[in-house]
């Protein structure tokens, strides 16, 4: 049975998955990321579902959803998913206005439910250093996941654009990564310490008899026994890492939480980890002036407030990416 919506002015028009379709396809167009299109989707499906369960027509209209938000609330949602799924039954309302299909969107001032903002906890030293212990050996998996967290930390970049990232997109001899789409779609540029360039190093020796990369992949980083690697495989590592080094299910944005110690604050004490190598003499590891500058335009400004930088239109970071091939590849 087809599921109708009752806004839609053409009843020609009124498939409420044909619409869905459209809109998805709209989305690409903007080039909307895919996890972005899937979260508004399983709102509006959600949505619809719950129209439908409640024996009421499916109605873009503010009561309609304000009353689905407090049903969400009322089961124990936490008020983010509330949030997501309530926004994407906005932008679908908002595109089905803009195209004609509808009227004028009812929805645009239904207010979200106020966000808490839970503490994320980050990993002190010593749980940093024992996180680092676990990927001790010379296994594919350990040389993957020991660069990987060192990248992460380092860089405070997100599991998901660590995850994208391909074998352009790093230069050892220059330090440097580029994030080339991160959130809102804005790409920039992240440095690592010389350390973090050899882990990466001794990672990519070892991805050279992946079965992916003998067949021509990009993607930077590979999972065992000649498989993909994505987030979920990311996620699970980290979080059996953190198990195994005593300290419980850790988080990959645990590692954005750590702050991020070259990206962020260009300096560390090395003694704090143990001697794991992540500095000397108490100072992070020197960052390639280059990428200092790329980073940041004016002298003295800190790297966490460097604008961003979109790696295809920058000279700088086109000039830094044609210094030299990266030697892992």
């Amino acid at each position: 049975m087809t599921r109708q919506i009752a806004d839609v002015k053409d009843a020609a028009d009124n498939d409420l998955d044909a619409l869905a379709g459209s809109w998805t396809r709209s989305m690409r167009a903007e080039r909307k990321s895919p996890d972005t299109i899937r979260s508004y989707l399983t709102g509006v499906r959600a949505f619809a579902g719950w129209c439908e369960s409640a024996g009421r027509p499916v109605e873009l209209s503010p009561d309609a959803v304000q009353d689905w938000t407090v049903a969400m609330l009322d089961v124990g949602r936490a008020p983010a998913t509330v949030i997501a799924r309530q926004r994407g039954v906005r932008r679908f309302s908002a595109w089905l206005a803009a195209k004609g299909i509808t009227g004028a969107d009812r929805i645009d001032r239904v207010r979200p439910p106020k966000l808490d903002e839970p503490l994320v906890p980050s990993l002190t030293d010593d749980q940093l250093r024992a996180l680092l212990r676990t990927c001790a050996g010379k296994e594919f998996h350990h040389l993957r996941d020991r660069a990987m967290i060192r990248l992460m930390y380092e860089t405070a970049a997100r599991a998901s654009e660590v995850i994208a990232m391909e074998l352009p997109d790093l230069n050892l001899d220059a330090g440097a990564a580029i994030v080339r789409r991160g959130k809102g779609g804005k790409g920039r540029l992240v440095p690592f310490s010389p350390q973090c360039g050899e882990a990466i190093e001794d990672y990519l020796r070892a991805r050279r008899r992946h079965r992916l990369a003998k067949a021509g992949s990009t993607a930077l980083w590979l999972g065992g026994d000649g498989r993909a690697f994505g987030y979920w495989g990311l996620y699970n590592s980290i979080t059996r890492r953190g198990v195994a080094a005593g300290i419980g299910p850790v988080h990959p944005h645990q590692l954005r939480h750590r702050g991020g110690p070259v990206a962020e604050q260009g300096r560390h004490d090395d003694r704090a980890h143990g001697g794991s190598g992540l500095g000397e003499r108490g100072h992070a590891p020197p960052v390639h002036p280059r990428v200092r500058g790329a980073a940041s335009r004016r002298r003295g400004t800190p790297p966490r407030t460097r604008r961003s930088l979109n790696p295809n239109n920058v000279p700088a970071i086109r000039k830094l990416f044609g210094m030299a091939e990266h030697k892992g590849a």
